[in-house]
């Protein structure tokens, strides 16, 4: 049995499900005739047109208002651009609290603790509860707003504000009160044309070859422009602002063909290959419905969902992991589990509450990560990191060979440095000093107050940390002060372990863990130690 029951509010409307543009904007989950999944991936969007190419004709489904197919005669470029475009209207709310799960105690609990604080907040829901074979999956939370903006420059000053009064990790989400809206003309791109199409088109090759999506900007922090290949069907829609936005609809085993050599390396053990695949199958899923709420895709490419290359990025022994795992999930007593990941520990995990505003789960506790497991039973403290950063202790992400250069590293930030960071985002006049707080069970800190001649700024959780401070590789950190000769402060060195949160599984621990003879299984198994390995289709 599969079903899903929707919780973006534009899925619930009375319009029906025969409407391609709102089921595009909703969380609703098909399948193919094989039960899997079927996911949409933005690949592009903010466009004026787009290009596709196939080796053979290309089959487009238009909306005239009806349905109907047209077929392209030879393979030449087919051009997509808009002849009429209607924004959405789109709210953005300040949001200061996300609580995970739908228990209505724990969000009243929340929303009390900032009316304490002066802060009368609002409830918004979102995410989905999927079910795949009698599993359940519930992606469901409550985003606490603050304040709701027509714009969203005002509602990213209004979230800084919030964050500066309250210390609290503010964001702005978007949501659409009404859907973007016009026609599109598809033409060959010698200038004949092919007809039209009312919202939406959707385009597939007539043999089921790759299409080729051409000059494209896939990655816009290179901004380099280029070609890429996908298989599935592409479709070509409007994003809110009324701009072109380019999907991918593929199975999610599809999917996972072009996102496993994206997270790992194709020469990794084929024991650490399938870790991965299973662990990267399980948090795709996880983040259905929790994000992009105002875009017509569920997921995107990048690196904020997961970096999927499309075809051209399929590798040989990457596919043979991703196939001999197909349709294998992490569950815990007939739920599923939300199986994250990161980079490298370091030599320590990091259990999920002290990275992200939830409650402690059972399947993301930090562990070592060491070839001897009696090292660090009580974690990595204040009394035993320097040892561990200074002497590391022999750790499968170090042993591995891949990825060495962040299992320990270094930075020096200057004053002028730190007090241009900081004063970004706080009010705090030049930093005169770095106090570390709470840390995580593996070291990694948890807070860190920055004090300055005109204010301080408490920087919470860790990843705050990370980007206040330029885009540290990880929070798992020693600071020192460096002073001139009249002891005032000059900078500050920075030793840390590891590449990113330290939740869940590592990935290059996972490499070095199958390098030392582990199967795929162990491997799950030492960092999931709760959970249970099952297939679902």
């Amino acid at each position: 049995m599969c079903f899903v029951l929707p919780a973006h509010p534009l899925a619930e409307s009375t319009s029906g499900p025969s409407d391609p543009l709102r089921q595009l904007y909703s969380n609703r989950l098909a399948f193919d005739d094989a039960g899997i999944p079927l996911i949409t991936i933005g690949l592009l969007d903010d466009q004026d047109r787009i290009v596709i190419s196939g080796q053979g004709p290309i089959e487009a489904t238009i909306y005239t208002p009806a349905a109907q197919t047209i077929r392209t005669e030879t393979a030449g470029r087919l051009v997509v651009a808009p002849t009429r475009a209607v924004p959405g209207k789109t709210i953005y709310d300040v949001v200061v609290e996300t609580v995970i799960g739908g228990d209505a105690r724990a969000v009243e609990a929340a929303a009390a603790e900032w009316r304490k604080k002066g802060l009368t907040v609002a409830s918004r829901r979102v995410g989905a509860i999927f079910g795949l074979d009698g599993q359940v999956l519930k992606n469901v939370r409550h985003l606490l707003i603050a304040g709701s903006f027509p714009d969203s420059a005002s509602a990213e000053a209004e979230a800084a504000k919030l964050r500066a009064a309250f210390d609290a990790e503010t964001h702005v989400a978007p949501r659409l009160e009404a859907l973007p809206s016009g026609e599109l003309a598809l033409s060959m791109e010698d200038g004949k044309p092919l007809g039209t199409s009312r919202d939406v088109v959707f385009l597939r090759s007539a043999d089921g070859s790759p299409l080729t999506v051409h000059d494209g900007v896939f990655d816009p922090d290179k901004n380099v422009r280029g070609d890429r290949t996908y298989i599935g069907s592409l479709y070509v829609t409007f994003d809110r602002n009324g701009k072109l936005a380019l999907g991918n609809q593929v199975s999610l085993e599809t999917l996972l063909l072009g996102t496993v050599p994206s997270e790992m390396f194709a020469s990794a053990p084929p024991e650490a290959l399938k870790a991965q695949a299973i662990a990267a199958r399980g948090h795709l899923l996880a983040k259905l419905g929790t994000r992009h709420f105002a875009d017509p895709f569920q997921l995107c490419a990048r690196q904020h969902c997961q970096v999927y290359g499309g075809h051209g990025a399929h590798k040989p022994k990457t596919s043979e992991a991703v196939n001999a795992t197909r349709g294998q999930f992490l569950a815990r007593k007939g739920q599923l589990v939300d199986t994250v990941y990161s980079a490298s520990c370091g030599g320590h995990t990091e259990s999920n509450q002290f990275v992200w505003h939830e409650p402690p789960n059972p399947d993301l506790v930090g562990r070592p990560d060491t070839s001897n497991a009696s090292e660090y039973p009580h974690g990595v403290t204040e009394t035993t990191l320097n040892a561990f950063l200074d002497q590391p202790p022999s750790a499968f992400c170090g042993d591995a060979g891949y990825n060495e250069p962040y299992f320990r590293w270094q930075r020096s930030l200057t004053v002028e440095e730190v007090t241009r960071l900081v004063n970004q985002r706080y009010t705090i006049g030049r930093a005169t000093a770095l106090a570390p707080g709470r840390r995580g069970v593996s070291g990694r800190l948890v807070e860190l107050t920055v004090i300055g001649e005109k204010g301080s700024a408490v920087l919470a959780p860790e990843l705050t940390i990370r980007r206040v401070l330029g885009g540290l590789p990880s929070a798992l950190i020693r600071i020192r002060p460096v002073q001139d000769v009249s002891g005032t402060i000059v900078r500050w060195e920075i030793a840390g372990a590891g590449y990113g949160h330290g939740v869940g599984l590592c990935q290059t621990g996972a490499i070095g863990r199958a390098q030392f003879g582990q199967d795929f299984r162990s491997i799950l198994k030492h960092y999931y130690p709760q959970t249970e390995l099952i297939r679902l289709y």
